[in-house]
C-alpha cells in the first residue's frame, strides 16, 4: 500500500532543500568565474570544488530524504524512498535530459541518488529495531 503521505513528507524535505543547493551550485560556478581570473593557476582545483560539493551535497539530501519518508511510511520504507528520490532527481535533471539526452554521467547520478535514498530507509529502519529492543 502505498503511504502518500510518506512520499509528501518526503519530497516537501528534498525539493526545497534541492532548490537551496543548486542556488548555492550557481553562486559556486559564479565565484569560480571570478576567481579563475585572479588565481588562473588554481583553475583545475577551482572547477572541482563546486561540482564536488553539489554532488555530495546532493547525496546527503537524498539520505536525509530517505530517512524522513521511512519514517512516515513506517513499512515498505525502502520503496517509499525510492519513488521519492526518483521523483526529485528526474525533476531536477528534467531540463538537462531534454537539452543533451541521456549521459552516463546522468545515469549515475541518477543511481546514486537512488542509492542513498535507500541508505536513509535502512538506517531508519535500523535506528527504529534498535529503538524497539530497548
Amino acid at each position: 500500500m502505498i503511504r502518500w503521505r510518506a512520499l509528501l513528507a518526503g519530497s516537501a524535505v528534498v525539493v526545497p532543500l534541492v532548490l537551496l543547493l543548486q542556488l548555492l551550485f550557481v553562486s559556486m560556478l559564479v565565484g569560480q568565474k571570478m576567481a579563475h581570473g585572479s588565481y588562473p593557476k588554481l583553475d583545475v582545483v577551482i572547477g572541482v570544488v563546486p561540482y564536488m560539493i553539489g554532488f555530495g551535497g546532493y547525496m546527503l539530501i537524498m539520505l536525509l530524504g530517505g530517512y524522513v519518508t521511512a519514517a512516515v511510511a513506517t513499512s515498505r520504507v525502502v520503496a517509499h524512498a525510492l519513488a521519492v528520490a526518483a521523483f526529485a532527481t528526474g525533476l531536477s535533471l528534467w531540463t538537462s535530459i531534454s537539452l543533451g539526452g541521456v549521459k552516463p554521467m546522468t545515469l549515475l547520478f541518477f543511481l546514486a541518488a537512488l542509492v542513498c535514498a535507500a541508505a536513509g530507509a535502512r538506517l531508519w529502519r535500523r535506528r527504529d529495531n534498535r529503538r524497539k529492543q530497548v
